[in-house]
């Protein structure tokens, strides 16, 4: 990764720059560049210093020289716009999607995957010894086998796009629509899905504008979020994917709007790649595409995933990977690093259905599994039962840190997959003090991780550091975390 060290940073070049330098800043507006690119930031953006302070830019590739905008002089550092590119990177590649310059998804389309899988492994390094104050070998980022079509969730939200209501995604860092076809990361046949879904709009369906939605319907605009469940992700329908439709809207009663959403959906699932749909109300102001309340359900809206060669089910409000080959291939790795035997207790701390926990299961190891949501603990006894492991498995719903202190058992090995905002301090004092030999950490915010690893203190060792590229062309990374009691 490049540093950010004086002795390679890029000086300034024109006498205006070095002005307002002196000065302590630039002011909002001023005109930067040449500037060199020396990095990428976990935001999706890009860092330079071509003075005594750091530039964030929004955009921008190492090894490019740019000209930007400042857009927000701080004290330690400065923000700007990129404006223009003066000088190529060699690490530069070709967009393959149309709407790359305005969907805010993949937001480094435009960087060869060679580099971003070596910035990735170079980040997970950085961070655990930065904040974790932990060194460890970090493997090589394990690579999509995919990365069109690889997706087997896409939430599309309705918005706005030049004023005039409109179904895409949102454009970076804006509530702005990008009104495209599809997103490729799914099967192209989601567009007719789309085309369908935007005949509410016509059909005169408001689009929520992020007001709070009153009581009775009034205020805030209908429809919120279409969100669509491909299920490929199973031999059986690898080539044939079939979908669930979710449409999120607010709470308007018994309203026209409401007639018109049952009509759509009913109407799609006469095609047959639709295997279920699902109406479902949401009137918190968080732009989620979550569902509070399901007002309407038709087919089977349950979906499938293969990992180590197992079916589990899970429902299609609930938690699970959307890259299902990498979630494939992480979960693989966990079980090389827990070296499960029949005689093995094992601890699965946010089980969600239970997938990672299963697998230990059904290599012969008791299993307690934990998670917050009843109904992801409902598919996990499902699942258990399925696979013919429900006697070695207790699957209990709850908070996390009163489960772990009443646990059945003594663990010999934790699994524990928590989300972004890591562990708690009560749970990681009940791993530190628990009887196990061996913590199999998995985690999407590598902070946390890095942090959660200081704080279970000099008892445990970090042994084996793995990153996975869940989202390819993407700043966001999945990593795992070997620790061995000392």
């Amino acid at each position: 990764m490049p540093t950010l060290s004086d002795d390679t940073a890029p000086k300034a070049h024109s006498s205006e720059h070095s002005a307002t330098r002196e000065e302590g800043g630039s002011p909002e507006g001023a005109s930067l560049g040449p500037v060199t690119v020396l990095d990428l930031t976990v935001d999706g953006g890009s860092l330079a210093r071509p003075g005594e302070k750091v530039l964030f830019l929004d955009r921008g590739i190492p090894g490019q020289q740019v000209t930007c905008t400042v857009q927000k002089e701080e004290k330690r550092f400065t923000r700007a716009q990129v404006t223009g590119v003066l000088c190529a990177s060699p690490n530069e590649a070709e967009p393959w999607c149309p709407d790359f310059s305005r969907c805010g998804g993949c937001a480094w389309q435009n960087i060869s995957e060679p580099f971003l899988l070596e910035w990735k492994q170079g980040h997970v390094r950085e961070t655990l010894a930065r904040i974790g104050g932990v060194r460890a070998p970090v493997e090589k980022t394990f690579a999509s086998p995919g990365t069109r079509q690889y997706r087997t969730k896409i939430s599309y939200a309705f918005g706005f796009a030049g004023g005039k209501p409109a179904l895409g995604l949102r454009c970076r860092n804006s509530h702005e629509i990008a009104p495209l076809a599809f997103c490729g990361l799914q099967p192209a046949c989601a567009e007719t899905l789309l085309d369908r879904a935007r005949d509410l709009l016509s059909a005169g369906c408001t689009v929520w504008d992020g007001r709070p939605v009153a009581r009775g319907g009034q205020g805030g605009g209908y429809l919120r979020h279409l969100v669509l469940h491909t299920q490929k992700n199973t031999s059986a329908v690898q080539e044939n994917p079939r979908f669930v439709v979710e449409l999120i809207t607010s709470p308007q009663g018994q309203s026209r709007n409401h007639s018109l959403v049952r009509q759509l959906l009913l109407g799609l699932l006469e095609d047959t790649r639709v295997a279920g749909v699902v109406h479902s109300e949401r009137r918190g102001t968080a732009a989620l595409a979550m569902g509070e309340k399901p007002v309407f359900t038709r087919g089977t809206t349950d979906c499938q995933a293969e990992y180590g060669g197992k079916t589990f089910l899970f429902p299609h409000d609930a938690f699970m990977q959307t890259n299902t080959a990498v979630a494939d291939a992480l979960y693989a790795k966990a079980m090389e690093c827990a070296r499960i035997t029949p005689s093995d207790k094992v601890w699965d701390l946010y089980c969600g259905t239970g997938a990672i926990g299963l697998l230990a299961a059904c290599r012969g190891a008791q299993l307690f599994g934990v998670d917050g949501q009843n109904n992801a603990i409902a598919f996990a006894r499902k699942n258990a039962a399925f696979l013919g492991v429900s006697a070695q498995c207790l699957f209990e719903p709850g908070n996390i840190d009163r489960a772990v202190l009443n646990a059945p058992f003594d663990p010999d090995c934790i699994l524990v997959d928590p989300p972004r905002a890591g562990l708690s301090k009560n749970c990681l004092e009940q791993m530190k003090n628990s009887t196990a030999s061996r913590i199999v950490y998995i985690s999407c915010d590598v902070a946390t991780q890095a942090r959660d690893i200081r704080a279970l203190g000099n008892r445990w060792q970090l042994k084996g550091v793995f990153p996975f590229d869940m989202f390819p062309a993407t700043p966001h990374i999945e990593n795992l975390c070997l620790l061995e009691r000392k």
